[in-house]
């Protein structure tokens, strides 16, 4: 992630790097101050978000149960924000959960 940041800033690109746990603070050390980085703890079901061109979710909608999932989403699709990239598992075996009981959901469209 380190070569992918640096990149980032050789194109002037600002990055917000968000997690819930505590481990984001060692983050906020000199190297990473020092450029267009910041690194923050963000609950993506209590906090709001604002429109940045893209959200990247990482392992994030797997981790939580299908109703938590869809409300994420919704806060996203709320947020104005351009793109959003996550990671999914559709073919996986060992997750009971699917959202297509929670298609319902008004405010966002499924693709």
């Amino acid at each position: 992630m380190r070569s992918v940041l640096i990149e980032f800033e050789k194109r002037g690109v600002f990055y917000v790097g968000a997690d819930v746990a505590r481990t984001v603070d060692y983050l906020q050390n000199e190297f990473w101050l020092r450029r267009n980085f910041r690194f923050i703890r963000f609950d993506l079901l209590r906090h709001r978000l604002w429109p940045v061109d893209l959200i990247l979710l990482r392992d994030v909608l797997v981790m939580l149960p299908p109703p938590e999932s869809v409300e994420v989403l919704i806060n996203i699709n709320n947020s104005g924000s351009r793109f959003l990239l996550a990671t999914t598992f559709p073919e996986t075996s060992w997750n009971p959960f699917s959202l297509e009981k929670y298609k319902h959901v008004s405010g966002w469209n499924w693709h």
